[in-house]
């Protein structure tokens, strides 16, 4: 309703499409720089939107693509190291066995007498 006192039918389209609710429904920066109200002039004609602004959205879009790269870079990197690390406790866990193993053996001790406490 307060929208309703702003006389410039095109300001009051551009402020309403940039105020949804839903993020979705809300028009884009490069959108909103195509609106109307930015290509009317104060005499009522056309004017194209300022090139500079143009290059700068231009360059943000293509830093969010580069980051976004690197975001999914680092996710998979990061699913490696994870399967690695349950590769390695497994890897361990088998070594410990295998060392406790081979320490009763050459010291010919059927039933254990000691405990070996291996830290983490």
């Amino acid at each position: 309703e307060r929208l309703e006192k702003v006389d410039d039918s095109a300001a009051r389209d551009l402020v309403d499409k940039l105020l949804q609710r839903e993020p979705s429904a809300r028009l884009s920066v490069k959108d909103a720089l195509e609106h109307v109200f930015f290509r009317t002039g104060r005499d009522g004609g056309h004017v194209e939107p300022q090139k500079e602004v143009l290059e700068e959205l231009q360059r943000i879009k293509e830093e969010q693509r580069k980051q976004t790269e690197t975001l999914q870079r680092i996710e998979t990197n990061v699913d490696i190291i994870k399967e690695l690390s349950v590769e390695n406790k497994a890897e361990v866990l088998r070594t410990r066995e295998v060392l406790l193993k081979g320490y009763f053996e050459a010291s010919e001790v059927v039933t254990p007498t000691t405990f070996v406490v291996v830290l983490k």
